[in-house]
């Protein structure tokens, strides 16, 4: 079964992107991790994890990321106050 992640850029552009992953890279990915991944023709951006799915992207095909850069997340969920 495909993996996917769904990344944040750092882009003017307020939406998400799907990116394909391996099994291993799906197993090892959290949320809150960089990963670098290719976008356009030939730009690489660091991107954020912000969901790990098998849901294949509709609209377009997804890539592979070039590799991941954390061992750890950097970010996690921020509690709201009570």
């Amino acid at each position: 079964m495909p993996n996917f992640i769904e990344v944040i850029l750092p882009i003017p552009i307020q939406k998400t992107f799907t990116y394909s992953v391996t099994e291993e890279e799906a197993n090892f990915l959290q949320i809150g991790m960089r990963v670098a991944v290719p976008f356009g023709k030939s730009k690489m951006y660091s991107a954020l994890v912000l969901n790990i799915h098998q849901t294949r992207p509709t609209l377009y095909e997804a890539k592979e990321i070039h590799q991941i850069l954390d061992e750890t997340p950097l970010v996690n969920k921020r509690a709201t106050p009570s």
